[in-house]
């Protein structure tokens, strides 16, 4: 373990230190079946916390360390001059990585390559050659960096867990899945045998719910027969992940830290009970874990500490939304608008014309204040610009998850044309060189929290981009979301919000409304479980609150004094 932090603070390549994290982690799958022999011979519960300890230092290291790092740029002292130096190597470096991805994407191997590739190797040692000076002039800045604690239990008791939230992280092992469970009172670790195809549960409920619902070529049998699919890998996967924990009438929410495969189930979708023969189909009956509790989830415990503790300047306006437009491909345009809207088929996906996206802002803008940026105002340019000035970014578009490269996953603007505008794809890759210090950043689009399965450091997602670069919480999607039930769950959301409720509380209870309010048709899980909120929960802060009504008093006051002035002024010989 110690070899392993010292290997680490010697890398400075994101895809090394993901590569060290994945060699390691069978190592801390060995240190933590070790912790747990310890505790069954000596009873003594500090082997747990060590053990906990080998779960947290597996998951979303290079995630915790960019948190560290920029900390450590701004409490350190390094000088702006220098600061601004890093972030122009760091930025150059992201634009060759994207341009080689690219060029690699389509084949192109020229000389405008092997140039792209020894600027890059050039950037990058002058790169490591400052950070090299930052650490050796500024020794609280290599303090501050390399700081490789991690979260402890009582830290997690004390500063995390309200009175009725339980933590729940998992380990998924060789052999065996370990499931650590933290209250605010207590803490143990549940041993599970991984004695079943979890990634093939995993895969049948995820395509037990969606499939049906983003292809017209499925069939009647088709899909009653992936529903049934789905509840049976919704019930089995609730009875191995979730019952062990032996959930009590105390425990209202649940935090959970997934792992490896983990990551792509909607746990709230999850199935308390078998569904009978006679409830099959009738969606709005299901017993969905999420209609008990509210679920939120976290890249790991001491990210969500470091979460809490980091304190972003605040941005000076509320709400930023884009709702981008785009263009029927020549080859779409013999369909029909009505099969184009089709609700039950309609996506944010493929780059087809959206329908609802900008009634969706529209109204969240209405409701809650803020500004917003359609059609052709709705471009990457803009974004990039207006980013660091808002407390909340809302993207209603497409998103699209690249299996080959997750760093060429991309949330689209504005499309004008028939071909796709590479310029206007905002790629996962390029996140990792924006400042985005934002509260929440809400991804209203397909297959923004999914991607490629790293082994240690967890689903490279544009999720996962958004969070690296300064986001405080993120909602965001596990499929292909349908577009006009996604802007009706969007504009309850924000409604919540608006009320006072955290974020996970404001998504759960527009997600609870949607099933009362929709049809069997629309209540299916595909329709409202595909959005998870990551990250701090923590209630947003509206300027309608105390600024407007301070404001307001402070007008009103002033406004009377002037006309008891102008009165008496008026009436000054008569007065006295």
């Amino acid at each position: 373990d110690e070899l392993i932090d010292d290997i680490r603070l010697s890398y400075l390549e994101d895809a090394s230190k993901s590569y060290l994290v994945k060699q390691a982690k069978p190592i801390y799958e060995k240190a933590i079946g070790l912790c747990l022999q310890y505790h069954q011979f000596s009873g003594d519960k500090k082997y747990l916390a060590e053990a906990f300890k080998y779960a947290e230092k597996s998951k979303a290291i290079i995630l915790l360390e960019q948190i560290k790092e920029a900390k450590a740029n701004t409490f350190a002292g390094i000088p702006d001059s220098l600061q601004q130096k890093e972030r122009h190597l760091k930025k150059e470096i992201g634009q060759l990585e994207k341009q080689l991805a690219l060029q690699k994407e389509e084949e192109i191997t020229d000389s405008l390559g092997q140039s792209a590739r020894a600027q890059l190797i050039h950037a990058k040692t002058k790169y490591e050659d400052l950070i090299k000076r930052f650490e050796k002039e500024n020794s609280e800045y290599h303090q501050l960096k390399y700081d490789l604690q991690t979260a402890d239990i009582p830290t997690i008791q004390t500063n995390l867990l309200k009175d009725s939230q339980l933590l729940v992280e998992y380990f998924v092992g060789a052999d065996s899945i370990y499931i650590f469970k933290v209250s605010p009172t207590d803490f143990e670790v549940i041993t599970k045998a991984k004695d079943f195809p979890l990634k093939d549960w995993i895969d049948g409920l995820r395509q037990g719910i969606y499939y049906c619902r983003v292809n017209k070529e499925a069939t009647a049998e088709d899909c009653a027969r992936l529903d049934k699919q789905y509840s049976d890998y919704g019930a089995k996967l609730y009875q191995q992940l979730i019952s062990p924990l032996a959930l009590t009438a105390a425990t209202r929410d649940l935090i959970i830290i997934p792992d490896g495969v983990l990551g792509y189930i909607p746990f709230d979708a999850l199935l308390t009970k078998e569904i009978t023969t006679d409830q099959q189909n009738q969606f709005q009956t299901y017993p969905y874990l999420g209609l008990d509790y509210t679920i939120c989830y976290g890249f790991s415990a001491t990210f969500l500490k470091e979460l809490q503790q980091t304190n972003t300047q605040a941005a000076n306006n509320q709400l930023l939304a884009f709702a981008p437009s785009f263009q029927l491909k020549k080859i779409e345009q013999e369909s029909t608008v009505e099969e184009e809207i089709d609700p039950v088929y309609a996506q944010r996906s493929s780059l087809s014309p959206l329908f609802f996206n900008e009634a969706e802002v529209t109204q969240i803008a209405k409701a809650f204040g803020g500004i917003v940026y359609n059609n052709s105002q709705a471009n990457k340019a803009k974004f990039i610009q207006e980013v660091t000035q808002y407390r909340y970014l809302h993207i209603a578009s497409h998103g699209k998850m690249n299996e080959e490269n997750a760093d060429l996953s991309y949330i689209a603007f504005t499309q004008n044309g028939d071909s796709t505008n590479q310029e206007e794809l905002l790629y996962l890759r390029e996140l990792y060189d924006l400042e985005i210090p934002a509260d929440m950043v809400v991804l209203s689009a397909c297959e923004t929290g999914i991607g490629e399965l790293q082994n240690g450091e967890g689903i490279i997602s544009l999720a996962r981009g958004f969070s690296y670069a300064g986001a405080k919480s993120i909602i965001t999607s596990l499929w292909n979301v349908n577009d006009q039930k996604t802007a009706d769950l969007m504009v309850d959301f924000y409604e919540n919000l608006k009320k006072g409720q955290s974020k996970d509380a404001a998504l759960a209870n527009a997600k609870r409304a949607y099933i009362q309010q929709n049809s069997a048709t629309f209540s299916h899980p595909f329709y409202w479980a595909g959005f998870v909120p990551i990250g701090n929960m923590k209630a947003i802060e509206t300027t309608t609150d105390w600024t407007w009504l301070v404001g307001l008093g402070l007008g009103s006051l002033l406004f009377g004094l002037i006309l008891g002035i102008r009165f008496f002024i008026k009436n000054k010989s008569r007065l006295l």
